[in-house]
């Protein structure tokens, strides 16, 4: 969440100022944001799936309710926030991450409960794979089925018209993320197994970042070498780390590995005591994730934006104070258990009868 609004602030603050490079290397840093809250979320499906069983089942159906409130609700909360700064018709043809985690939390557990850890792993590599391909080789003639590869897999492009999360690619994200969320809940009351899971977990961070560090200097010998051909643009989407519209493996790779190394981090911290009460602090933008996120639109893209700040060096102190505001309204929307109005079943639900 911390990096979500680092990345708004840093787009909206620095937008006046294009020359800053502080604006640039904070939006780099912030691309860890998209692809760790994906296998976060993915972690906690597989966690809770592992340590609840059979009582999973009401755990999914809350979650499919609040996928449904993200592609309706939500999704029209943020539109409205982006008009100020985009225009109407631009906002309601952009794309958000809520729209994929959405689709992420109907699907996902679902899947969770009807195959095993090895076929989810085999499922998401493979759903990852069509899909980049399909978004690089499938040109619908038709707009509607042009509609369709926007919203599924994205079209791979050097510059894309509106930012879009593609549903299959951020899916495959989070179905890769139960595997790691389900061999976390078996070990949680062994110190010993807890210990090595950390460990394990930051190790495969290492590896992937090491891993998409590689294929992009593979890249520039294919180049150098005019190996790439044709296909010279795909190739380059595919190795590129800011390829974010739609995911490419290197960006997912790099960022996403990155993001487990800082799960693993928390993780150790929590499992020593330590820091605890810096923990417990960050832990209200997890617990209330959702209403931060939906908030956070309308401090960047509606109040930094209208307010065009002068540039200062004290800017990391305007950050800071629209995180100490995300905080508090956050910590007052879950004093107050207001979590619950973002399961739609709540609202159908007929008032019970009190005695007299």
């Amino acid at each position: 969440m911390l990096f979500v609004c680092l990345s708004h602030f840093a787009l909206e603050y620095f937008r006046p100022f294009p020359d800053r490079p502080e604006g640039s290397w904070l939006l780099l840093i912030s691309l860890v944001a998209s692809p760790t809250f994906m296998l976060v979320s993915g972690m906690m499906a597989g966690l809770l799936a592992t340590t609840k069983g059979a009582r999973f089942a009401g755990t999914r159906s809350s979650l499919a309710s609040r996928g449904i409130f993200l592609l309706t609700v939500g999704h029209l909360l943020i539109v409205l926030a982006c008009v100020p700064r985009y225009g109407l018709a631009d906002a309601v043809w952009r794309g958000f991450i809520t729209d994929a985690i959405g689709a992420a939390i109907i699907i996902g557990p679902w899947l969770v409960v009807r195959f095993g850890r090895t076929a989810r792993l085999m499922l998401a590599l493979a759903l990852y794979s069509a899909a980049t391909l399909l978004a690089a080789v499938w040109l619908p003639e038709s707009d509607l089925i042009a509609v369709l590869r926007y919203v599924l897999v994205g079209p791979f492009a050097g510059r894309v018209e509106h930012a879009n999360f593609p549903v299959l690619q951020w899916l495959s994200v989070y179905v890769a993320g139960t595997v790691l969320g389900g061999l976390l809940g078996d070990v949680r009351q062994d110190e010993r197994r807890r210990t090595s899971f950390d460990r394990s977990l930051a190790l495969i961070g290492v590896a992937a970042v090491v891993l998409a560090v590689s294929l992009k200097m593979g890249y520039w010998v294919v180049r150098d070498a005019g190996l790439a051909g044709d296909a010279n643009a795909f190739v380059y989407a595919l190795s590129s780390p800011s390829q974010k519209f739609p995911p490419g493996p290197v960006y997912l790779m790099l960022f996403g590995g990155a993001g487990l190394v800082l799960t693993a981090c928390m993780l150790m911290l929590d499992r020593r005591g330590a820091f605890v009460p810096v923990l417990e602090w960050l832990a209200v933008f997890g617990r209330a994730s959702l209403f931060v996120f939906l908030l956070q639109f309308y401090v960047y893209y509606v109040g930094v934006y209208l307010l065009a700040l002068p540039f200062s060096w004290l800017w990391p102190l305007y950050y800071g104070l629209t995180i100490w505001v995300l905080h508090l309204a956050g910590r007052w929307w879950l004093d107050r258990g207001y979590n619950r109005w973002f399961d739609v079943r709540l609202w159908f639900e007929k008032p019970r009868e009190t005695g007299s």
